[in-house]
């Protein structure tokens, strides 16, 4: 009796630890330099993608609900624009991290940020940047879903 107890117990708590664990995805995201992205050019728009170098561009929709960022601060389409163009005089575009966040459902664009450089890094560690740049959307993207 002892063990049948104990294996409906033992049961019941697995399955119920299970069910918790459960979790469902709502967005997809694209990891991306901002030389392997155009960005739209108004809030009802589309921005075009590159996932990689053989791939053709895919477009995804853009709203007014689509959020936008440069180093964790939200702004405007337009002042992230404008930062975005200051962004690609400064650099050749591949020392800078993008991330754009999209609706499964809809395929619509949800937030689109950026992870520039850090200004005190040297011409020479774009490698290095990049691949620190990215590291930081993978932990964004990772907190996004805890």
């Amino acid at each position: 009796m002892k063990k049948l107890t104990f294996a409906v117990v033992l049961s019941l708590i697995i399955g119920g630890s299970a069910a918790a664990r459960t979790l469902e995805v709502l967005e997809g995201a694209y990891e991306l330099t901002l030389a392997e992205i155009v960005m739209p050019l108004s809030p009802v728009g589309t921005a075009f993608v590159t996932a990689c170098p053989t791939c053709s561009s895919i477009g995804v929709p853009v709203t007014p609900n689509t959020r936008y960022e440069i180093n964790g601060r939200s702004m405007p389409l337009r002042d992230f624009l404008e930062e975005v163009a200051a962004i690609r005089v400064r650099s050749d575009g591949n020392e800078s991290g993008v991330g754009l966040l999209y609706d499964l459902q809809t395929s619509q664009a949800t937030k689109i940020f950026v992870i520039a450089k850090n200004p005190a890094m040297r011409q020479g560690d774009a490698t290095q940047g990049r691949g620190r740049n990215f590291r930081q959307i993978r932990n964004y993207l990772n907190d996004l879903n805890q």
